[in-house]
């Protein structure tokens, strides 16, 4: 019996090419919402010590309708 191909094998030129831009996409995307999730961390902390610093209130809550 013959081993299983691996499916890179199956692709044409241009789709492999396309996997690879795909990939690389995907690492530029997930690297961007890394980011993006720390700066959204780091402004919600701003805002609570700056609460607590100063008190007053600068994250809004909203209440239930």
């Amino acid at each position: 019996m013959k081993p299983s191909q691996s499916p890179k094998s199956d692709l044409t030129p241009s789709e492999r090419e396309e996997l690879l831009q795909l990939r690389k996409e995907i690492r530029v995307l997930k690297s961007r919402l890394k980011r993006e999730s720390l700066g959204h961390e780091a402004y919600k902390l701003l805002a609570e010590l700056a609460e607590e610093t100063y008190g007053i209130e600068i994250i809004k809550k909203s209440k239930p309708k």
